[in-house]
């Protein structure tokens, strides 16, 4: 095995903190995408103003109201106003309570007399309906999407991509023999080549996984066997053949600095299991006999040695097994949880996920799932299981009830062949076959951005404008990436979902506030004169008056006697009248002078100024 140094080439630009990439290429490759989630549903019992939007207004609807209209000269009382929608909003009878159907009498008459008019109600209803077109959906907070095409030294088909700690790392292999490891800025800091395999043109490496405290890298070929060689010297050190299989996939375990677990999963569906008892030190028994030269151990003679002195021991299960429509029955993904389970997927419709504990292999968890399992991911924390696969279905689990899935989540037009836990974000992120990633809400159980096209993996060449299948992908919680490998190239998509930073409500600072608590609304002016009424059960703007004050500050509100109306007063001693729950302007009142009012009294039916030289009555 031979080895080369790479110099990790400087940082050049503003790196951004947890960034798989360097500055200059997020500065440059970055985009923002705006995707839609769903609103959830309001209850109906709340007279708020989205309760009742004009969109549930049909034509006929309108039709009937004319109708009826026409017959009340062209007005009516709220009475009649809330029969005459009741009767012509049959089919919406869940959304016109009678308080709603009053919040609305009162959004519409705006100039309150009392009565609504046909023009106020057309009025409205256009309004509202070009307010909340395609209103069903809110944007989501804007995701940044950074996609780069890794250089690397790869040629054949990369078979592993995976991670590294202490320090970090990220390691990749490709079916040559050529192993290259990757710092965090995806710089290759050091390459390997296994020199077996690529004097051979018939070897090919399956699945490489790193040792930590062994200081081995475990190497798989087609061979049906696994080399094991020195991180430091790059020399092979042992080398297992006689395996029923040719390994597919690997995972290792460190017990301690000692100890530690190898699990192999291979083309047959069979879970194998390599317990090292002094991995640190030797991985195999010493030779017995002479014939014997201490690099390649066979299978059969793996448990020869001392007595019950045995420094490694060896299991086999036959975990998935293929029925008549199956395909195939190879291991197709391999995990070994913190609780000690091993858990493996195929694409079997029978035992399509198994959950095997190592402590006692007999006790064991079977997921059958029609037309297989691609992929999946657990995570210990939420105590959740996600599987993905040919039928286009996300599916979440509780690993201890196989029976049936906690949800389904589909969207994807094709199969599924990657999954993974966004923990950090709470998400699902799915990987198609046609290389669309779909991110999913795990509380709304919703999809919140779906990306095509993203991976810049490039066409094959016997595949003319056709991209190349992306056969390994790995998920990067703390830089919210998702690194892919088609063919010989690798791929990283960087994705940030930055929350909208607080912006500022009013352009200049808020002069005074007017709380109304019949509708749960706060109304607020500046210093330009800008008033604006929000919902403090949500936060959201309702609505924005226009200023007759012009560019005077608005100094004083004062909420009406009947609540439907208010006051405000500007720096240069104007007032005006409003609407609430409209907007419209009533009155504007006007002073001999132009000295500031300081304050406002709402009485029955008039208003008292107050300003700086006087104070006086107005209606």
């Amino acid at each position: 095995m031979a080895s080369s140094e790479t110099p990790a080439p400087a940082e050049a630009g503003i790196s951004r903190r947890d960034s798989l990439l360097h500055g200059e290429i997020l500065q440059r490759n970055s985009f923002a995408v705006i995707g839609p989630s769903n609103v959830p549903n309001e209850k109906d019992d709340e007279p708020t103003v989205k309760t009742m939007h004009a969109n549930v207004i049909s034509l006929e609807d309108l039709k009937q109201l004319l109708e009826v209209f026409q017959a009340h000269d062209n007005r009516l009382t709220r009475q009649q106003f809330e029969q005459a929608m009741t009767q012509g909003l049959s089919a919406n009878d869940t959304r016109s309570s009678r308080a709603q159907l009053s919040f609305l009498f009162d959004k519409m008459d705006t100039n309150n007399d009392g009565l609504v008019e046909w023009d106020e109600l057309c009025t409205y209803v256009l309004a509202d309906l070009q307010e909340h077109e395609g209103g069903e959906f809110v944007a989501a907070d804007p995701l940044s999407v950074c996609p780069h095409l890794v250089t690397s030294e790869h040629l054949l088909p990369i078979c592993t991509v995976t991670t590294a700690t202490l320090p970090p790392r990220f390691i990749t292999a490709s079916e040559e023999g050529t192993i290259c490891f990757w710092n965090p800025k995806m710089d290759c800091i050091r390459t390997f080549s296994v020199d077996a395999v690529k004097s051979s043109r018939q070897l090919r490496v399956t699945a490489v996984q790193l040792m930590p405290n062994a200081f081995r890298i475990a190497v798989a070929t087609t061979n049906r066997d696994i080399c094991f060689y020195d991180t430091a010297r790059a020399g092979l050190c042992n080398r297992l053949s006689g395996l029923p299989n040719i390994v597919c996939t690997l995972q290792y375990v460190n017990e301690d600095h000692q100890n530690g677990t190898l699990v192999m999963g291979d083309l047959g569906g069979c879970v194998s299991v390599l317990n090292f008892k002094a991995a640190a030190k030797q991985l195999f028994n010493k030779p017995v006999s002479a014939w014997q030269d201490g690099v390649n151990v066979h299978l059969r003679t793996l448990a020869d040695g001392p007595k019950g002195k045995s420094v490694v021991s060896y299991q086999l299960w036959q975990t998935h097994e293929p029925e008549d429509d199956d395909v195939e029955r190879s291991v197709r993904q391999l995990r070994v949880t913190p609780e000690r389970s091993v858990i493996t997927c195929a694409a079997t419709s029978r035992k399509a996920l198994v959950i095997r504990s190592l402590q006692s292999p007999t006790l064991c968890t079977e997921f059958h799932i029609q037309k297989g399992v691609n992929a999946f991911d657990h995570n210990q924390q939420l105590n959740l299981l996600v599987t993905a696969g040919a039928d286009a279905t996300v599916r979440l689990w509780n690993p201890m009830v196989p029976k049936s899935p906690l949800a389904m989540l589909k969207g994807h037009p094709t199969a599924i062949s990657h999954v993974f836990f966004n923990v950090p974000e709470k998400q699902i992120v799915s990987l198609g076959t046609n290389e669309e990633i779909r991110i999913w809400d795990m509380s709304e159980l919703t999809c919140v951005n779906t990306l095509s096209g993203l991976i810049p993996h490039r066409p094959g060449p016997t595949t003319p404008g056709q991209k190349i299948v992306v056969l390994r992908a790995l998920w990067h919680d703390a830089t919210q990436s998702l690194i892919t490998a088609a063919a010989s190239e690798l791929a990283v998509v960087q994705l940030h979902r930055t929350p909208e930073s607080t912006e500022r409500t009013h352009p200049t600072g808020v002069k005074c506030m007017l709380l109304v608590p019949e509708y749960n609304q706060i109304i607020t002016a500046d210093e330009s004169g800008e008033m604006c009424s929000w919902s403090l059960d949500n936060g959201e703007k309702l609505l924005q008056f226009s200023s007759p004050h012009g560019k005077a500050c608005v100094t004083a509100l004062a909420l009406g006697a009947n609540g439907k109306r208010f006051v405000s007063g500007a720096s240069d001693g104007t007032c005006v009248v409003w609407n609430l729950l409209s907007g419209t302007a009533l009155q504007l009142v006007l002073k001999d002078n132009t000295k500031e009012i300081t304050g406002l009294l709402s009485l029955r039916d008039r208003f008292c100024r107050l300003g700086r030289d006087a104070a006086d009555m107005a209606r």
